[in-house]
């Protein structure tokens, strides 16, 4: 093997090892910004969709953690933030609003 295929070669596998590392970075990042997410739904009433009882609405009242992602406890049962299908308007945040002019 000739010097430059060599260097070339060595080039090839330090790219890929930077890609790896940063898809890890980004695999992190995307853990992290679901838990952050998830915490946003607290004290929330929410509506989403269950597989047994269909529309389900309640308020968030925790964040668990199964397999390293968020669940969202909604009537002391658990579910993925992903089946939220609307997010309620607060009644106190309603009526504490300023009337415009």
């Amino acid at each position: 093997m000739a010097d430059t295929e060599f260097i070339s070669q060595m080039a090839n596998f330090t790219s890929l090892e930077q890609m790896k590392n940063l898809t890890a970075s980004f695999e992190s990042f995307i853990s992290q910004q679901r838990s952050v997410d998830a915490q946003t739904y607290l004290g929330k009433t929410v509506t989403l969709l269950d597989s047994q009882l269909g529309l389900v609405t309640g308020t968030v009242s925790g964040v668990t953690f199964e397999d390293g992602l968020p669940r969202l406890m909604v009537s002391g049962k658990t579910y993925d933030p992903a089946l939220i299908t609307t997010i309620h308007a607060s009644a106190t945040n309603a009526t504490t609003q300023p009337a415009t002019p």
